[in-house]
């Protein structure tokens, strides 16, 4: 397999050394062209950019017009897989920009691709630079069952002398954690959407993405713990603090399916609050190569899970982890709220 791999690698190389010279080439006469003609109009000069968003199967190609020509006639991307199969598609100017788009489908998952942007005028073709990405590992599918424990009066009792529930904390959060709302609902399933299917890594990822990348750090009061619920979060723009995060995203997935629970951890240093998936006993290998390669910049060589005692594997989905899978937060003690289940215990 790893001899395979590395002789299409090679082929690949191969095929991107001589594009590369074909485009520079057909850059280098199209500026002897209008050089020639006297044309004192700008020259169009494009940059590929890395895509914005790769996944398993798309990717969001960009590239920068740095400037144009009154003779262009459109604008376009061409792709090639390793096996030299090559295709164009048609880019569109974003509104007052100066950045190309196209989103391209239909790839195939951990697969290499090479591309570039290019333009058509009146006198012929002038192309970028190439810009070589590979897509994400197949998006696997999540196997969990949702976790029960009101099975026995140890549990019952359990629950009931939890802090989180003498305290009031568990109800305001389980209450807060309005995931049938239909705008919690609808928002959910418009992020999940990108990565379709059943429950998958990609939906999981998804969501804490838009949850992380939109969000804006706000205290509560200074006296008193504010749980907005998750529609609520949703309305303000995002706005809040971590257990606010932590119930919007427990929130969203559970409305796509999911079984996920909220951590309230303490340590000498103070309070925090995270959310945890259940991926029940899904190949934690395959999640963690899924991982790894989406978010390569910051990946820290391992995910991070805990196992409970049914065997079910809880990815930590806490904002100072930076991705799903992160290091935990230190913490000495605190307790786990099972939203589904109305059940609190303590660790």
């Amino acid at each position: 397999m790893k001899k395979r791999v590395l002789i299409s690698r090679i082929v690949l190389l191969f095929a991107l050394t001589s594009s590369l010279f074909v485009f520079n080439h057909a850059n280098f006469l199209h500026g002897q062209n209008i050089s020639q003609a006297g044309s004192n109009s700008p020259r169009c000069v494009l940059i590929m950019m890395e895509p914005s968003e790769i996944r398993s199967t798309y990717a969001i190609l960009k590239a920068k017009l740095v400037a144009t020509s009154p003779d262009v006639i459109s604008y376009y991307f061409v792709y090639q897989n390793a096996d030299g199969i090559t295709k164009e598609v048609p880019a569109q100017l974003m509104p007052q920009s100066n950045i190309l788009t196209a989103k391209i489908t239909l790839l195939n998952p951990r697969s290499d691709y090479s591309c570039f942007a290019g333009c058509r005028t009146t006198t012929g073709k002038i192309t970028s630079n190439v810009v070589i990405f590979t897509t994400l590992p197949k998006e696997t599918t999540i196997t969990a069952s949702v976790t029960h424990h009101k099975t026995n009066l140890g549990n019952m009792a359990g629950n009931i002398l939890s802090p989180s529930t003498w305290t009031g904390r568990k109800h305001k959060i389980v209450n807060a954690c309005n995931y049938k709302n239909t705008t919690v609902r609808n928002k959910a399933v418009s992020i999940a959407g990108q990565s379709p299917g059943n429950f998958n890594i990609g939906q999981i990822c998804n969501i804490f993405d838009y949850c992380y990348n939109n969000w804006h750090y706000v205290n509560d009061p200074s006296k008193g713990e504010l749980y907005s619920s998750a529609s609520n979060t949703l309305a303000n723009g995002l706005n809040g603090d971590c257990d606010d995060f932590a119930i919007l995203v427990c929130s969203m997935l559970l409305s796509i399916g999911g079984d996920a629970r909220i951590s309230l951890a303490y340590n000498s240093g103070g309070g925090h609050a995270f959310t945890e998936i259940n991926v029940g006993k899904t190949n934690m290998q395959l999640l963690a190569d899924y991982i790894a390669a989406r978010y390569k910049d910051v990946w820290t060589e391992k995910i991070h899970y805990r196992i409970d005692r049914y065997k079910n594997c809880w990815l930590n989905l806490d904002w100072w982890a930076k991705h799903p899978g992160g290091q935990y937060y230190k913490a000495d003690h605190g307790s786990r709220i099972f939203i589904l289940d109305n059940y609190s215990e303590d660790f």
